[in-house]
This record gives structure tokens, C-alpha cells and sequence, in this order.
């Protein structure tokens, strides 16, 4: 893909230096849409140049196997646990190996992320029609998840990126994830009282700041660690989520926090986009 491509349209041209891989986006776009067009015509034997030809049959070639271990691998899991403890988001983004399959002991999973619009049309979806023949998911739960996977793998977000992670945490959901981040049960806590084991030191160590305004009582509160964690993750991204890890590690190790960093490797940084646990990733 060529990303110095900018287009003649000022108005686009300017919202790509506001949303992020929004010109990657649309570049994927447009190659997804010339690879299957000439791979529709290569199938039903129209005459094409030798590279659109060449093209037209790489894509089918490279979806239909994309398709089939797509398939397998839906097949196989059928009926495991860990895996149906996984969120739809972690399933649907990624190709699950589970590592007990090698002697591993514990709900854990070599994950391959699969990419955005050929990893829907040739691998999410394939598995979730295989789904719904097999009767593992209603026409509801398909039409819900056609809607979902379409509109976030095709749709263009219009929001700019430096609204996003302070949208997230007003209205308390993840756009991401299609989940509220802090869940029904810890709502009912006080705002300090909302995080887990998994929660950084840093997130705790600010949650006293009084920096919330409670129009209930007329006075400023402290600031649930989750959503601290979102604020930081969200405008540093993985460097924020590194600097969170890195200073909590200090902070625990000269004693000026207790440990709360997990001990669970599939928790740490990067490790965790590639290593999964069933249980660390349940909704």
C-alpha cells in the first residue's frame, strides 16, 4: 500500500491528520476492493492482464486458505470451555491456538491477530456461518454480529482520537470492545473502591485524588482506578501502559506500594497480545 497517498479531497485530506490510520484505512480499502474485484473476475473467467490475473488469484488463493483453517480451528474448539470464556471481541480478532493442545496446563492461547477486512471476510465470518449451521448461535445473535463486525471493521469512526478515551470513560464503554468498563457489579462501589487484582499501582496511588465533581454532594471525589488506567492506556497508547507497569514495578519493589502487578505473564506488556488466558480475558 502506498500511504503517501493523500487524495485531492481537502476536506479528507485534513480529517486523516485527525483520526489515526484513517488513511491506512481507506488505503486497505481500496486494495481489499481491487484484489477481490479481480479475483470475482479471474473466477468467472473473464480475460485479465497477467497482473491483475496474477492479483485475482493470490486472493482467492490466500482467503480460501485463511477460510479453511478458520474453519478447523471452529471446529476443533467446539465445546471447549476456556474458549467460550473468551469475549466475542478476543475470538472475532484473533486465530485461538490453545496451548494445552502441546502439554500447557491452564486455559491459555497462542493468539494470531488476524487482519481487519480480510480477517472478517475470510475468517471471522466463514466461522460464525459455520456456527450458526451447527445451531451454536441464534439469527439475532448473527444479525447482532454482523452489524457489530461491519460497522467496526468497515465503518470510518468520525470521533477525532483525542476525544475517544475521554468519551470512553463519561459514558463508561469501551468502543472497542463493545463492553461498559467498569462492570455492573463494581458500579455499585464507591469510586476508590473499583478495581481488581489487576489493577497498577499507579491507577491506586491516584484514585484519592479529589478531581471528580459529585453534583450530588457539592464536592470533588476520588477517581475509579479503571478509569484512571483507560485515561492513561487510552492518550499514551502502549507507552502509557508501559510507563503505568514500569512505575508500579518501582514503587512495589522500594516499598511505597503494595504488589499488585500480576504475576501472570499473559497480563504484561505486548506478551499479552499474543498470549492469552481464558480466565485473565473473561468478560
Amino acid at each position: 500500500m502506498n500511504f503517501s497517498r493523500r487524495g485531492s479531497n481537502s476536506f479528507l485530506q485534513d480529517l486523516t491528520q485527525i483520526i489515526p490510520f484513517l488513511n491506512a484505512r481507506i488505503q486497505g480499502l481500496d486494495v481489499l476492493y481491487q484484489a477481490g474485484k479481480a479475483g470475482v473476475m479471474t473466477a468467472t473467467g473473464y480475460q485479465l492482464g497477467e497482473r491483475d490475473a496474477n492479483l485475482g488469484k493470490k486472493f482467492l488463493y490466500r482467503g480460501a486458505i485463511l477460510m479453511a483453517l478458520s474453519v478447523a480451528l471452529e471446529m476443533m474448539l467446539e465445546g471447549d470451555e476456556d474458549y467460550e470464556e473468551l469475549p466475542d471481541y478476543v475470538k472475532n480478532g484473533n486465530l485461538l491456538i490453545p496451548l494445552k493442545w502441546f502439554g500447557v496446563e491452564g486455559g491459555y492461547f497462542a493468539a494470531y491477530p488476524k487482519p481487519f477486512e480480510t480477517g472478517l471476510l475470510f475468517s471471522t465470518i466463514p466461522q460464525e456461518l459455520y456456527k450458526a449451521a451447527t445451531g451454536q448461535t441464534s439469527g439475532r445473535e448473527m444479525a447482532k454480529f454482523f452489524w457489530s463486525e461491519f460497522t467496526s471493521t468497515f465503518g470510518l469512526n468520525p470521533i477525532p482520537q483525542a476525544m475517544i478515551p475521554g468519551l470512553e470513560a463519561l459514558v463508561n464503554y469501551d468502543f472497542y470492545t463493545d463492553l461498559p468498563l467498569i462492570s455492573e457489579g463494581k458500579a455499585r462501589l464507591a469510586p476508590e473502591l473499583q478495581y481488581d487484582s489487576r489493577t497498577s499501582s499507579v491507577a491506586m496511588m491516584l484514585r484519592g485524588v479529589p478531581i471528580k465533581y459529585n453534583f450530588t454532594t457539592g464536592r470533588f471525589e476520588g477517581v475509579s482506578p479503571i478509569i484512571i488506567e483507560q485515561i492513561i492506556s487510552g492518550y499514551g497508547g502502549p507507552i502509557g501502559s508501559y510507563f503505568m507497569q514500569g512505575i508500579g514495578l518501582l514503587m512495589e519493589g522500594t516499598g511505597a506500594a503494595e504488589e499488585r502487578l500480576p504475576r501472570d505473564i499473559t497480563q504484561l506488556p505486548a506478551i499479552k497480545s499474543f498470549l492469552l488466558d481464558a480466565e485473565s480475558r473473561s468478560p
